[in-house]
């Protein structure tokens, strides 16, 4: 994506990279404490449906705006079973 950096004042093609949520160690704790050992199996999908996407500035690696891969759709008569794409 092509925008202005607020930071340094100069028009970049931002750079996109997949960040952990910040709470997916104590979910994995809790997926642990209650599933045991079938833990190993959920995990897996969890990080990866609890990624978020950040776009950065590729001259002075600052954090551009940030993107969650879940949650509720943006339209309230959208179906629930519905993922947001990243």
């Amino acid at each position: 994506m092509r925008k202005p950096c607020k930071f340094c004042s100069v028009e970049i093609v931002t750079y996109v990279e997949k960040e952990v949520h910040p709470l997916f160690g104590l979910s994995a704790l809790f997926v642990f404490i209650i599933f045991g050992f079938l833990g190993f199996i959920i995990l897996p999908i969890a990080y990866l449906l609890t990624q978020n996407v950040v776009h950065r500035c590729s001259r002075c690696l600052q954090k551009l705006g940030e993107k969650s891969c879940y949650g509720l759709p943006d339209d309230p008569s959208a179906p629930v079973s519905l993922f947001k794409s990243c």
